[in-house]
């Protein structure tokens, strides 16, 4: 100890000594403090009852004769309070630790700051060198470096050991927006912030540096957790990070600015002078001493690893990149297991951990800075509001209950009433599964098919992640589709049933199973399947007041006290935690003032509805008439469509000049968006851009009369105006709506087929004329709109909503998310536009534009056999007809040419196909006025075909069908190939199949001769419709088994010219495959049982061909048969049809098996052969009469 060093210390020691003159526990920190001297010191004299210090400084004492302990536990020290005990920890991480632990019996003594006042004379530059500034402690100097030789060299390494830190590396930020909270507990509140970054540098470390292993055992130890789940944590984290790119990037940079830092100060590390600024910074990355020693040694080591012959600045650079590469790696591998679930299982959401909390799972749960946190449009002039999920109390509970019997039995059921948050808590379950590794991913599904569970098992093993199989067939976000009514009720039991029943059998085969039904579903459910989840059932309970109380008061933001308002909310028949929601909303929106919100919950009688129904009247409209007849059509629309997006609710909008009326057609024209909104409505139109809760959708629907005059009677005499002001636009509506059909040449038997179309989707008929009187009443205006200069330079972009909507995508992909080539593709496409304010919210496509498009096209249908028909309704009512001048033409030819350029190199890309279908939809237009060449339909057609194939609900092919079947016209050929492809479809309803029929008849006479592939298209598709829709078609089979039998015969006949000795030529291998598709017909329906004998001589003949289509023959015969190359170009590739191929071959196969006696007709099961039965006898009949 030098002079002037133990000067400073003997100084300091009076002010330590009269701090530990009374009872308590007296921590001393940090390391290079000269802590031996003072506790030497307080022990010689008397001053303390008690010593303890880590163990190096333990035996050091001892060996002096002095009676020093080795640590004990918080506890133990907890209950030694009652004496002097002053303690020296090994780090000053652990001390605060301490501190948290012992709180108020604990005093943390930081030693720096009573050196620094004993050395006020010591000069100011050397006083510079010594300084230490510990975060949440104190600054002062540590007299250890007090050297006024050593200087230079001293500051040199305090330097290079304080650029270590989290925030000079640029981490601490990106580590803070990832954890602001820990999903598990750890060893202490300030632990859990403090050892974010530290955390960060350890995911990234276990697959940079895997050797770093013991690294990652003391973190383990730091937080509190063992190796296995941190470990987990930790892939947790680069999932999180690897899904977005700003947090992923500075990451990046910042470990690899760390590297090079460690590798700089490594050699000062372990200098006893600089202790204390070691500790300083290891307290910054939340560790001891021991275990930041390890991690800079780790890092040092990586670094020189990679510098063999590289400057620092290179060094960093290559290090940069390399993590980047980890993230890639991490980023390509999460998308593989998404592509390979999805591939397998239809309309499910694969939600890593950054997904959910970005809002995939559940589009109003997000995470922040760590929180979990719940966004909601409120109304008024809130904007969205955006509170932390209440986990504590009763919810608190619930959650671990699920948590640990997930772990336990794998499977839950939660149930319980509308409005109580168990789609909260199933997120919030979810979300901590994800971060305590009890899965890798949650797959969530709207529907849950037969089969489902044994697929997910097997995806299980191949892609060793573990899934969470999440089934909420009512979430928040499910609502951009209208709720099943009517028809299609009793569907969705059926479907709730089938759901259970795979849902026990994953959870039976190693999936971990949460299902989430409101109480009447479960009510519905057979008693078998009860029984069967009786053990698994949780009942979401949440009428707890203290946790009601609490939702008030953060969706209210009031400090004041609503446990008499939260009691009263506990007493409601169900959707309590809802209201107590909505109440805060309200109290917010009204200052704080109370009387509204208790009168209505009062009021409300313990109906939960009747309390939203209030809010909406009081808050939403402010208990205005004229404001409720102003917004009347777009509530409407809401209640009937879900959420419609803030420009239509500006052009559907009621006005008063002297009497109210609504905006017509000829008002809106070259009128732009701004000069129609107005402030009172503009927090309305937000607030019906988005979808609400269940009982708020519901309330709004029972209010709107969609429910029954029945269910709109508790709210009459509160609700008077607003239902006057409803009954009122409905009128209006139905009045207009009932003129437009004549006046855009539409038949009443057109309108038959829409009604035909709501009806099996579920719309009661008493509303069918309102559903089509509203379509009508917006279809108009926004026509018009669209015609002004504003919506001007709007095509492409158009086109890709319009692409998405036809195909049922209701989200638009981000740029940032597109591969580089595909941005280039798209171009202007990806800008938003004027238009977006129409037809999008928030980068969705509402349900309500899929209405419009199927209102539009429905009427259509019908005019299958007389298209002028269907060109004169489209040209006078289409949204999409201002979209397409005739320059469009040239633009689409080379988009089309283009994608298919980059198709046959690299493959089909989903955003591009959906650009090519909306963008052959707004050519379609054109062929109205004949600007659209024979050419440039086959070339458009063949590119809208990729989307046809990728469809994502069967029930919308019929619109895309009638958009593009006008180019059908012009290109028969490759329509009759897009036909084909709609019909291997499955669910298709009634009037999907007629019309695939009817267009088929109607184009088989024009498929040119001299081509064969579009006959075997054409067979394609009656073989489909004959095996899996024959009952859509049953008056008419005798006809397509006619009509497919002379296509296959013109085909053979043409194989037999050709080949005579039956080698392969193009001829004979569309042949080939045409006796495929013809015999699964024949041997799955005794309608083509006359043939049956005719094909099973080919049997031989046939397997030949197609066992000798080996990609270079297919090659050398395609350079002298342009059919083939055709139809190997609409494939895509040689690949590809030699894919096809094998397809073909592997069906015959097992249609063989399926059949051992193939002689005779071979039904797949008893449904068939009932249905073939049948038709039979019809047969019979007929020709009896």
């Amino acid at each position: 100890m030098s002079e002037l060093y133990g000067r400073v210390v003997e100084a300091a020691y009076p002010h330590v000594k009269r701090l530990v003159g009374r009872p308590g526990v007296f921590l001393l920190a940090p390391p290079g403090s000269s802590r031996g001297y003072i506790l030497e010191g307080l022990l010689r004299e008397g001053v303390v009852d008690g010593a303890y210090a880590y163990p190096k400084l333990a035996e050091e004492l001892r060996a002096r004769g002095l009676a020093v302990g080795d640590l004990p536990s918080a506890e133990e020290l907890e209950r030694g309070a009652d004496g002097r005990v002053v303690v020296a920890v090994e780090s000053s991480f652990q001390a605060v630790e301490l501190k948290e632990r012992l709180g108020k019996r604990a005093e943390l003594i930081y030693m720096p700051k009573y050196f620094k006042e004993a050395a006020k004379d010591v000069d100011k530059e050397l006083l510079q060198v010594a300084e230490v500034e510990h975060k949440w402690l104190g600054e002062g100097i540590s007299p250890k470096l007090l050297r006024p030789g050593e200087a230079e060299e001293l500051k040199k390494g305090r330097d290079a050991l304080l650029a270590l830190s989290p925030g000079a590396v640029g981490l601490r930020d990106a580590a803070r927006e990832a954890l602001g909270r820990f999903p598990f507990k750890a060893v202490s509140a300030l632990s859990m912030e403090l050892l974010a970054p530290a955390l960060v540098v350890s995911a990234v470390l276990q697959l940079v540096a895997p050797g770093a292993a013991p690294l990652a055992a003391l973190l383990g130890v730091a937080v509190g957790v063992g190796m296995r789940q941190l470990e987990d944590f930790a892939t947790r984290l680069l999932e999180l990070f690897a899904g977005r790119r700003e947090p992923r990037d500075k990451v990046a940079a910042g470990f690899a600015k760390l590297v090079r830092r460690a590798l700089e100060a490594e050699p000062y590390i372990d200098d006893d002078r600089l202790e204390a600024v070691v500790d300083q910074v290891a307290l910054e990355w939340g560790m001891d001493v021991k275990t930041f020693k390890a991690l800079v040694k780790n890092l040092a080591a990586l670094a020189k690893d990679k510098a063999a012959g590289l400057d620092l600045e290179r060094l960093e650079e290559v290090v940069r990149r390399e993590v980047e590469g980890v993230f890639k790696k991490v980023e390509d591998a999460l998308k593989e297991v998404k592509t390979q679930v999805s591939g397998l299982l239809a309309g499910v959401k694969v939600a890593f951990v950054g997904d959910v909390e970005a809002g995939l799972l559940y589009h109003n749960f997000v995470v922040e800075g760590g929180a979990p946190r719940v966004k909601t449009r409120a109304t008024g002039r809130q904007g969205d509001v955006v509170v932390d999920v209440v986990t504590g109390g009763a919810f608190g509970r619930l959650a671990g209950e699920v948590l640990e019997r997930l772990g336990r039995d794998g499977l839950v059921v939660l149930v319980g009433p509308h409005g109580v948050g168990k789609s909260t808590l199933a997120a919030y379950v979810a979300w901590l599964a994800l971060w305590r590794g009890a899965a890798d991913a949650v797959v969530s599904a709207e529907e849950v098919k037969t089969g489902f569970a044994s697929v997910l098992e097997n995806l299980q093993k191949n892609t060793g992640r573990r899934f969470l199989l999440l089934y909420d067939p009512v979430p928040v976000t499910a609502y951009y589709e209208p709720r099943a009514v009517g028809e299609e009720a009793e569907k969705e039991k059926e479907r709730v049933r089938r759901a259970v029943e795979e849902a026990l059998r994953a959870a039976g085969s190693g999936v971990k199973t949460l299902v989430v039904l409101p109480d009447e579903l479960y009510r519905d459910l057979p008693p078998e399947a009860k029984e069967a989840l009786e053990k698994y059932v949780v009942k979401a309970v949440l009428n707890d007041v203290e946790f009601l109380h609490e939702v008030v008061r953060r969706y209210s933001g009031c400090g004041n006290s609503f446990k008499e308002l939260a009691e009263k909310i506990a007493q409601l028949d169900g959707g309590y935690t809802l209201v107590a929601k909505y109440a805060g909303l309200w109290l917010r929106e009204r200052g704080c003032d109370a009387g509204d919100v208790e009168r209505s919950v009062e009021e409300a009688k313990k109906e939960p509805k009747l309390f939203l129904a209030h809010y909406i009247w009081q808050v939403l409209l402010r208990g205005s008439g004229d404001l409720a007849r102003k917004a009347a059509v777009p509530l409407l629309l809401h209640a009937r469509f879900g959420p419609v997006p803030v420009g239509v609710t500006y052009v559907t909008k009621a006005v008063k000049n002297g009497v109210w009326r609504f905006l017509k057609p000829e008002d809106l024209k070259d009128v732009a968006l701004e000069s129609l909104r107005e402030d009172e409505l503009e927090p309305i139109a937000k607030w019906l851009a988005q979808r609400h809760e269940d009982l708020i959708e519901e309330t709004l629907r029972d209010i709107a009369g969609l429910n029954g005059e029945e269910a709109r009677k508790p709210y009459r005499e509160a609700l008077r105006d607003l239902i006057e002001a409803l009954d009122w636009a409905r009128r209006e509506v139905l009045e207009e709506g009932g003129k437009i059909p004549a006046e855009l040449g539409i038949s009443k038997e057109a309108l038959k087929v829409c009604n035909k179309i709501f009806a099996k989707i579920g719309v009661p008929e008493k509303r069918r004329g309102l559903e089509t009187a509203l379509l009508a009443f917006i279809v108009r205006r926004l026509a018009a709109v669209f015609r002004g200069d504003e919506s001007k330079g709007c095509w492409q972009r158009v086109a890709f909503i319009a692409g998405h909507a036809l195909a049922g995508y209701p989200k638009l992909p981000k740029r940032e998310r597109l591969a580089k080539d595909v941005v280039e593709a798209l171009g202007d496409a990806l800008k938003p536009c004027a238009v977006d304010k129409y037809l999008v919210i928030d980068s969705k496509i509402p349900w309500f534009l899929i209405y419009v498009i199927l209102f539009l096209h429905c009427v259509e249908t019908l005019h299958v056999r007389d298209l002028s028909q269907s060109r004169g309704i489209r040209q006078r009512s289409s949204v999409l007809t201002p979209f397409a001048p005739p320059v469009i033409i040239i633009t689409a030819r080379e988009t089309a040419e283009g994608l298919l350029a980059k198709w046959r190199k690299r493959g089909v890309r989903l955003a591009e196909a959906l650009y090519a279908l909306g963008l052959t939809a707004l050519v379609a237009v054109l062929v109205t006025v004949g600007e659209v060449d024979e050419e440039t339909a086959d070339l458009l057609l063949r590119v809208a075909s990729a989307a046809v194939k990728r469809i994502a609900r069967p029930a919308l092919v019929l619109s895309i069908l009638t958009v593009l079947r006008l180019l059908g016209e012009k290109a028969p050929n490759i329509f009759v190939s897009l036909l084909a492809a709609a019909s291997e479809l499955e669910r298709l309803n009634p009037e999907t199949v007629e019309y695939i029929y009817d267009a088929l008849q109607q184009l088989k006479d024009r498929l040119e001769a001299e081509r064969l592939w579009p006959l075997v298209e054409a067979i394609r598709t009656y073989s489909n419709l004959l095996r899996t829709y024959s009952q859509h078609i049953e008056d008419r089979w005798e006809e397509a088994v006619e009509d497919m039998w002379q296509l296959y015969s013109k085909i053979r006949e043409r194989c037999s010219e050709t080949a005579p000795e039956g080698g392969l030529s193009a001829q004979c291998l569309f042949a080939a495959i045409a006796w495929a598709y013809v015999l699964a017909a024949a041997l799955h329906s005794d309608d083509v049982q006359k043939y049956l004998g005719d094909l099973i001589k080919e049997t031989e003949t046939m397997k030949n061909l197609l066992e000798a289509a080996h990609p270079e023959k297919l090659k050398r015969i395609m350079k002298s048969d342009a059919d083939l190359a055709d139809w190997i170009t609409i494939l895509g590739s040689i690949d590809d049809a030699v894919k096809l191929i094998k397809q073909i071959k592997e069906h015959v196969q097992t249609l063989y098996e399926q059949c051992p006696a193939p002689s005779e007709v071979c039904m797949s099961d008893k449904k068939d052969r009932k249905k073939s039965q049948k038709r039979s006898k019809k047969r019979e009949m007929r020709t009896q009469r």
